[in-house]
């Protein structure tokens, strides 16, 4: 029988299979090998450089890798910008020789090729300490080339004279330009000090939700929040100056993560002479001082908390609405979003248990596109619940949300009339009283949902 040796050798088929993926994916192709013969560390890779030093005559420049990233250590303490470092480390680790020559046959010796005072000299620090070094001539000798000499050896390397450049780089090219490192997501609290004014504690709740609680206790205009974290995450130093040259700010930020951690604490000086936007920031948790450019963040920046107030009575998007309830004048109704097949799409039934009516489908989907937006004309705190008529309501909506959204339901209550086109609502959650619409008791209605005159 010939099945047998057929599985055999299948079985070998697929040995030498697995053999090939696991232990040969990792090894050089032909071209690569042949590319790194050229390279003056023909073994070293990337990811195994945790420090750099390059001696120059502009003075010596330290970078060090820690916890993952790289900072600088000399001749300033900062952190880093990761690609301009890995850049420089990979120009290193893949530096080639163009051509050879012998020490002994250059006339001149290391004034001719550079390698004498001035040359650059850069060492790079491995895991578990150990270094490789190399020297770059000062000098660019004809054909864009400088030469490089490795520690005990007589051959010298020429190589692209550009690697020159990079190694002549000032410490603060190097420095990590963006001032906050994270995104609006990161950021749960937020506390702004106008000079002369209480602070401004803002607090995330209900996922998106902003809410406003010093000096005074309301939900935030959402919108507006964001676009201040975004210019605030978004400001980069354009140069780094003396942390003595700011001197008073006119605006404190300090960010709050998850865990209650500050992100970063910044001052914000007042709009430099020549004007442009240019202002001055100190970041306390890096401990640096630099110049931003800020035009766009205090643009109509809000200072009065009262500005800062959210006008939304109802904000949602339709498709998020699983249920809806409408009370008025003594009639309730609720209905509920089925999800019929992919063809026929979602549909609104009476919630089961509740009152029957007829309902006007169609009619459903109209009025939540309404009501998806809904702003206040108007934020009152002189006039109580009783005097706003919210006590006993005249109107109810109810909106639930499907499993997921950024709230679970939302209720508001329409009251009595405020004067000039303008009611009374509240919505629940939020003690705030708004003044919205007078036309909106008259959408709250059961009937506008409801085929009148049905038989």
């Amino acid at each position: 029988m010939r099945t047998r040796p057929a599985l055999i050798l299948a079985a070998i088929a697929l040995a030498l299979g697995a053999f090939v993926l696991l232990f040969e994916k990792d090894v050089a192709s032909t071209d690569e090998r042949e590319e790194r013969k050229a390279r003056l560390f023909p073994t070293l890779e990337l990811d195994e450089v945790e420090g750099v030093a390059l001696e120059r005559a502009a003075g010596k420049l330290v970078l060090e890798k820690a916890d993952g990233a790289w900072r600088v250590t000399e001749p300033l303490a900062d952190l880093a910008d990761e690609e301009r470092v890995e850049q420089l480390v990979r120009s290193l680790v893949e530096i080639e020789a163009r051509a050879e020559r012998d020490a002994a046959e250059i006339e001149g010796g290391d004034a001719a090729t550079g390698l004498g005072e001035g040359a650059y000299r850069a060492t790079l620090t491995l895991e578990g300490g150990e270094e490789r070094t190399i020297e770059l001539g000062a000098r660019e000798v004809p054909g864009a080339l400088r030469f490089a000499r490795l520690p005990g050896q007589d051959t010298l390397a020429l190589v692209d004279t550009a690697i020159g450049d990079e190694l002549a780089i000032d410490a603060d090219a190097l420095r990590e330009r963006t001032l906050i490192d994270a995104s609006t997501l990161d950021v749960r609290r937020a506390s702004l000090r106008f000079e002369g004014q209480a602070p401004l504690a803002f607090a995330r709740r209900e996922g998106e939700r902003w809410w406003l609680e010093a000096p005074l206790e309301d939900e935030a205009d959402a919108a507006e929040v964001q676009r201040v974290l975004s210019e605030l995450i978004a400001l980069r130093a354009e140069r780094f100056v003396a942390d003595d040259e700011l001197a008073q700010p006119v605006l404190s930020v300090v960010l709050t993560g998850e865990s209650g951690a500050t992100l970063e604490s910044v001052d914000i000086g007042p709009e430099l002479p020549g004007g442009n936007g240019r202002r001055l920031a100190r970041l306390a948790e890096r401990g640096v001082t630099v110049e931003i450019y800020g035009a766009t963040l205090f643009k109509e920046l809000p200072t009065a908390p009262e500005s800062w107030r959210s006008r939304a009575a109802l904000d949602f998007a339709s498709y998020e609405v699983v249920e809806l309830g409408l009370e008025r004048a003594g009639k309730s109704v609720r209905v509920s979003r089925m999800e019929a097949g992919e063809d026929a799409g979602p549909r609104w039934v009476v919630t089961p248990g509740t009152e029957e009516f007829a309902l006007d489908v169609g009619a459903v989907d109209d009025l939540l596109a309404r009501l998806s937006s809904v702003r206040a004309l108007s934020i009152t705190d002189g006039v109580s619940a009783a005097d706003a008529g919210l006590e006993s309501p005249a109107a109810r909506i109810t909106l639930v949300f499907r499993e997921g959204a950024p709230k679970p339901e939302t209720v508001l209550e329409i009251g009595g009339t405020a004067g000039g086109g303008g009611i009374y609502a509240r919505r629940e959650g939020r003690d705030a009283i708004l003044v919205v619409d007078e036309t909106l008791a008259g959408r709250i209605d059961p009937a506008s949902i409801t085929i009148l005159n049905a038989e």
